[in-house]
């Protein structure tokens, strides 16, 4: 058998042998960190500003109502301002307007972190392992007197024209809260949870209206 040959047949087996292979996927296993360690000062660059207040325009000084709030006068949000899509400033309005009064009513710590492109922000899902980076992580903290009682949130506010297109992301949002594993301190007194998709149409929003209500008022 001449060396060509050989070679070909060797490269042939290993094709086999590649292709008889099962995949593994490993899915999020959440771990405790600090947050300081993970949130820092961060510059972003923008490449072209939405004429109409859409991603890369400032929410603070958006000259349309429909999208305009000044962060900086809000403890919650822990930058100083939002330059992501029309549709995260609007679940931003809408927390403030919807969301914020329920949890005052019920004396609870909480802030809102912007993912800012932060790679230890992002998970994995737990069926194939596509790599999933949520607009908005939602921290509140119930006091006790047995100790604080921390949550975690995820929320994707989603434009309406990807909504079916994105739609494995908002399945597996919403399994965090029965198969995210915790690993680490404190992970008794803390809970992870993911919602359904912020779109603003009538539909999606009363259903994550319905999802967040429910879940405030059990805390």
């Amino acid at each position: 058998m001449h060396g060509v040959q050989i070679l070909k047949k060797a490269l042939a087996n290993i094709a086999s042998h590649i292709g008889s292979l099962k995949q593994e996927y490993v899915g999020t296993k959440f771990t405790h960190k600090m947050l300081k360690d993970i949130l820092k000062d961060k510059k972003i660059y923008i490449e072209k500003i939405d004429s109409n207040c859409g991603k890369g325009a400032s929410q603070n000084n958006c000259n349309n109502d429909k999208y305009r709030l000044n962060l900086s006068d809000e403890n919650w949000y822990v930058f100083n301002d939002n330059y992501g899509t029309s549709e995260e400033k609007l679940f931003i309005k809408y927390f403030k307007t919807n969301i914020e009064p329920k949890l005052i009513e019920k004396d609870l710590e909480y802030y809102v972190v912007r993912n800012e492109r932060i790679p230890e922000l992002a998970i994995y899902s737990f069926e194939d392992g596509e790599r999933f980076e949520p607009d908005f992580l939602l921290f509140i903290r119930k006091k006790e007197f047995d100790g604080d009682l921390t949550y975690q949130g995820y929320i994707e506010s989603k434009g309406e024209h990807l909504l079916k297109e994105d739609k494995w992301k908002e399945n597996f949002s919403l399994q965090i809260e029965n198969n995210s594993l915790t690993t680490g301190l404190f992970t008794q007194n803390y809970k992870i949870i993911g919602f359904p998709f912020f779109n603003n149409e009538d539909r999606k929003i009363e259903e994550f209206k319905k999802v967040i209500d429910d879940f405030i008022c059990k805390i």
